[in-house]
């Protein structure tokens, strides 16, 4: 498909529901729109909850944008709708993000609030989320592409300023 955008033409791929994105390059950006998304959530009335819990928590409102919490709003498919048709269903499941259940295709992040997991050079891989009301507590991305597992868990815990393990773990 072909657009006309300042005088320039910009082709636009969609990539087809069966197909699936292996680029690296590609999946690294997937990831850092899937950040941003969460993190205008927690920023929107949908994160209302989510504030309070964090409060709650004791997690000043300064470290929000500062780690790039956010928030996974409660319905079973918003990341599939909001990035299903641009990337394809299957490559939004080999990065963790979608869960394929006996009967549908489902986020797997639902009323959450969300922390990135960062690689070495602060690039979002992964996601950790904390559960506002229910169990389990927390849940995180599984290994794939680019996220290797728990190498990558704690690579910039240290550098922040509150103590994670106990707001994950307790």
């Amino acid at each position: 498909m072909k657009c006309e955008k300042g005088g320039h033409e910009i082709g636009i791929t969609k990539v087809g529901e069966g197909e699936e994105i292996t680029d690296v390059e590609t999946l690294r950006e997937i990831m850092d729109e899937v950040a941003a998304y969460f993190a205008e959530n927690l920023f929107s009335s949908a994160g209302d909850k989510a504030r309070e819990h964090l409060t709650e928590l004791g997690v000043s409102s300064v470290l929000w944008a500062d780690q790039w919490l956010g928030y996974a709003p409660p319905a079973w498919r918003n990341l599939k709708e909001k990035f299903g048709e641009k990337y394809g269903v299957k490559t939004l499941l080999s990065l963790g993000l979608l869960v394929e259940g006996e009967e549908k295709i489902y986020d797997r992040f639902r009323d959450r609030v969300m922390y990135p997991l960062l690689d070495s050079s602060g690039q979002p891989i992964g996601f950790r989320g904390l559960a506002i009301e229910g169990e389990p507590k927390t849940i995180c991305s599984p290994v794939h592409e680019l996220f290797g597992g728990d190498e990558h868990r704690t690579i910039t815990w240290d550098l922040q300023p509150i103590d994670w393990t106990k707001l994950f773990w307790e």
